[in-house]
C-alpha cells in the first residue's frame, strides 16, 4: 500500500535543506533584480538628432551612429553631443573621462558658429580657445595648477598663459588665474604686454588683490 507523502512526514533534515535551498534561491533573484544594468547604447534622442543635422551646415559632419555611447562599464566612451537650446557642444570621452578636444557651437541665433575649442586630458584643462564670429579672440593655454600664486589657491586652482586677438592681431598677453568655473571666475596677474598698432609693446602690472 502506498503511502501519501505529507508536510508533515518529512523529516526535519529535509525540511530543512528546503528552506536552504529556497533561500538561495530567494537571494540569486533579488541579486539579479537589485544588481546595475549596464546602459545601452540606443539611438540619441531628437533634439541630438536635430543638433547633428544642423552642425552639417557648418561642415561638421557626424554620424548619427556614433555619437552618445557607453562602453561595456557603462562608463561613456567616444564622441558625445548634447544640445542644451544655448549650445550645442561636442565632448570626447574615453572610459567616462573628458579626453581630446571639446568643440562649443552656439545654438542660437543661427547661423550656428563654433565659439570654443577647449583641450582636456584625462578630465584635466589644458587650453582654451575663444571664437568670435569665425577669427580667433582668445588663447589660454599651458593650463596648470596655480603655483605661482598659491595663496589664492582656494579660489583660483590653476594658471595659464593667456593671449588676446583683436581682428586677427595679437592685442595682450600675460598670466590669468583660473577657478574651477573659470568662464566666470578668472583673474589677470603680473606683469602683461599690450601690444601698439605702431609695433610697439606697453607694460602693464594686474594686482586683482590688492
Amino acid at each position: 500500500m502506498r503511502t501519501k507523502t505529507t508536510w508533515h512526514s518529512i523529516s526535519m533534515h529535509a525540511k530543512a535543506n528546503l528552506y536552504i535551498f529556497l533561500f538561495i534561491l530567494f537571494s540569486i533573484m533579488l541579486v539579479a533584480c537589485c544588481r546595475p544594468q549596464p546602459k545601452q547604447n540606443a539611438l540619441p534622442a531628437i533634439p541630438v538628432f536635430s543638433a547633428t543635422q544642423r552642425l552639417k551646415n557648418v561642415g561638421v559632419h557626424v554620424p548619427v551612429s556614433h555619437i552618445n555611447k557607453y562602453d561595456s562599464q557603462g562608463l561613456k566612451h567616444g564622441l558625445w553631443i548634447t544640445d542644451n537650446e544655448a549650445f550645442i557642444i561636442m565632448t570626447p570621452y574615453v572610459n567616462g573621462a573628458v579626453d581630446g578636444c571639446e568643440m562649443v557651437f552656439n545654438s542660437k541665433p543661427e547661423p550656428i558658429r563654433l565659439r570654443l575649442m577647449i583641450t582636456y586630458e584625462k578630465d584635466e584643462l589644458k587650453s582654451v580657445i575663444f571664437f568670435d564670429h569665425g577669427m580667433i579672440s582668445c588663447i589660454i593655454d599651458s593650463i596648470r595648477p596655480n603655483h605661482e600664486y598659491p595663496e589664492h589657491y582656494n579660489d583660483f586652482k590653476y594658471s595659464g598663459n593667456h593671449k588676446s586677438y583683436k581682428d586677427g592681431r595679437l592685442e595682450m598677453s600675460g598670466l590669468i588665474l583660473l577657478g574651477e568655473e573659470w568662464e566666470r571666475d578668472c583673474e589677470y596677474i603680473g606683469q602683461w604686454k599690450i601690444y601698439n598698432d605702431d609695433g610697439s609693446i606697453t607694460l602693464k602690472h594686474f594686482d586683482p588683490f590688492k
